[in-house]
C-alpha cells in the first residue's frame, strides 16, 4: 500500500520506451509509464512476439521525468537485434 501511494504522490515518474525498425526504419513504438522506484518492466509474451514480427531491431530506453512534463533526462539507447521472453532471469 505504501509503495502505491508512494508512486501516486512522487513528482516524478519514468518512461521506458522501445522504437521498433525493420531494416532500419522505424515501423513501430511501444512506452509505458512507470513509477520511479521500479527497477524493471513485464511486457507480455504476446506483445514480444508481435515486435519480433513486425521488425529486426529494437532500440530500448527509459526517460525520468516530472509529471508536469517541464524536466526531462533520457537514457543512451540500448540496441538489440531481437526482443526475448525472459522467464525468472533466465533466458
Amino acid at each position: 500500500m505504501e509503495l502505491g501511494q508512494l508512486s501516486l504522490n512522487h513528482k516524478m515518474q519514468a518512461r521506458a520506451a522501445i522504437d521498433i525498425y525493420k531494416d532500419k526504419k522505424n515501423v513501430g513504438y511501444f512506452s509505458n509509464i512507470l513509477p520511479v522506484h521500479l527497477g524493471y518492466v513485464v511486457i507480455p509474451q504476446d506483445v514480444v512476439q508481435s515486435m519480433n514480427q513486425k521488425g529486426n531491431q529494437f532500440e530500448l530506453k527509459i526517460s525520468l521525468e516530472t509529471k508536469d512534463k517541464n524536466n526531462r533526462a533520457y537514457s543512451n539507447p540500448l540496441i538489440i537485434n531481437e526482443m526475448r521472453h525472459i522467464i525468472s532471469g533466465t533466458r
